[in-house]
């Protein structure tokens, strides 16, 4: 009797199935990459046209033909000069490190201490209280400005420092990110602590503090950006123009009635975001990454 031997596979339909799940693949990569290059130009392109305006001999940026590449180096500087020499943008830049500094320090502060108290403290009602506190995350400024602005002309605070300052220090966005950090600090830790008779604050100060200062570095960062780009709270609130922050300042160079020509407006946008822009270029990686592990421990 013959003895029955099977076909052997064709090898074929299988190296034909790789090509192709490989060449999906490519294909796959190389859209993502035109994709990403495609966002990347447009966010970029107005930024370079700035640069482009500054960098431009008068009546360059509104000839019928302009160039993509700056021209004259020379009357960048004297743009940047006419700007910086100016007193009410010099000071608006000084008042606005002042205000982006002070606001994030507050923030932090607050928002660390109460993500420590919601994350680690049991209290009736704490879930609820959270949720509601998050829902700040979902109402734009301008909901809001208009209230709050009332509130804080009814203080005497318009004009003034702190009327600038403490109303938008209260940032849920902050006490989200700094809750997530807060929970991955060790339980084990904060009963040891207690056990050896630190208090609540003394737990929050030395122990949670210290563990969540990557958390706390990069929230801080992020809210000073904030503060910094911030333009309808200061509008509102400050008339004076000594208290100009730079947001507010270089608007007023875009008065069609100033004596301020079109290089000096685009210096004045570009002053006001190269410390946003050098901030942001440097740490870009190091932001992301943070968000990011707080989003996993979420």
């Amino acid at each position: 009797m013959a003895s029955f031997k099977p076909n052997p596979p064709n090898p074929k339909p299988d190296r034909q199935g790789r090509t192709g799940r490989r060449a999906k693949r490519l294909v796959g990569v190389g859209a993502k990459w035109v994709a990403s290059a495609a966002i990347t130009l447009v966010a970029l392109f107005p930024v370079w046209w700035m640069v482009n305006i500054v960098f431009a001999p008068p009546g360059a940026a509104l000839a019928l033909s302009p160039r993509l590449v700056p021209t004259s180096w020379s009357a960048g500087v004297g743009h940047i000069v006419t700007v910086m020499t100016d007193g009410v943008f010099a000071r608006a830049m000084a008042n606005s490190f002042m205000f982006a500094g002070s606001q994030s320090l507050i923030t932090l502060f607050i928002a660390s201490l109460a993500a420590y108290c919601f994350a680690h403290l049991r209290f009736p009602g704490r879930a609820a209280l959270f949720a509601f506190s998050l829902v700040g995350l979902m109402v734009p400024l301008g909901v809001i400005v208009l209230p709050t602005q009332r509130i804080v002309s009814g203080l005497g605070w318009l004009n003034s420092v702190q009327g600038l300052v403490i109303p938008l220090t209260a940032s849920a966005f902050a006490l989200f990110l700094l809750t997530e950090y807060m929970r991955a600090v060790p339980k084990e830790l904060i009963e040891a602590a207690t056990v050896d008779g630190v208090g609540k604050f003394g737990i929050y100060w030395r122990i949670a503090l210290p563990l969540t200062r990557n958390g706390l570095l990069a929230v801080g960062i992020l809210v000073c950006v904030m503060a910094w780009s911030n333009f309808l709270w200061p509008l509102v609130t400050v008339t004076k123009p000594g208290l100009y922050p730079v947001s507010v300042a270089a608007a007023t160079y875009f008065n069609p009635q100033s004596k301020f020509t079109t290089g000096d407006m685009m210096a004045a946008a570009l002053l006001s975001a190269l410390p946003l822009i050098v901030v942001y270029g440097l740490l870009q990686r190091w932001i992301v990454d943070s968000i990011s592990r707080a989003g996993l421990r979420g």
